[in-house]
């Protein structure tokens, strides 16, 4: 019987390569904090969408002093894309727990519905962790090349050659 490819079981945290250079040395991708109203709980965030999550894309500086949104393509151009797999246990809770568990206010959470669906993200897709989820709980770390998703390591080892 063939044995079945693809990405390896489990949830994704999609991220970006600065950030990804940051989360290897601490060894555990900690909770966001960035933006939280007062009294709630930052969250790791993962998706279960294998391809990429679009909440994940980034700002960036424009002409003019504008700060412009970036899709996946401006996100891996300016600041490259990575992903890592997570243990589907490493990121327990869904979107309807993150609401009932954050802290976060109903109005925030309905405003973040509507902007992830307005970028074709999907929150049933969404998983998270009020706890940093160590190395350990990592299954495969990778990069985007533009075309494909290729491991850390067959990008390093093609960037030194």
């Amino acid at each position: 019987m063939k044995k079945a490819t693809g990405p390896p079981p489990g949830l994704w945290h999609y991220t970006v390569v600065p950030r990804l250079e940051d989360i290897m040395i601490s060894g555990e991708i900690r909770p966001a904090t960035a933006l939280l109203d007062p009294g709630v709980k930052p969250a790791v965030w993962c998706s279960t969408n294998p391809a990429w999550e679009e909440t994940a894309n980034k700002l960036a500086g424009a002409p003019g002093g504008r700060v412009i949104s970036l899709d996946r393509a401006g996100t891996h151009k300016h600041f490259g894309l990575a992903r890592i797999a997570v243990r589907e246990e490493a990121a327990p809770h869904t979107w309807t727990d993150y609401q009932r568990l954050s802290g976060d206010s109903r109005k925030s959470c309905r405003g973040l519905e509507r902007s992830a669906r307005n970028h074709d993200a999907w929150p049933a897709q969404w998983r998270c962790s009020f706890e940093p989820i160590p190395a350990r709980d990592w299954l495969e770390i990778e990069v985007w090349d533009g075309a494909k998703w290729r491991t850390w390591r067959e990008a390093l080892k093609e960037a030194s050659t």
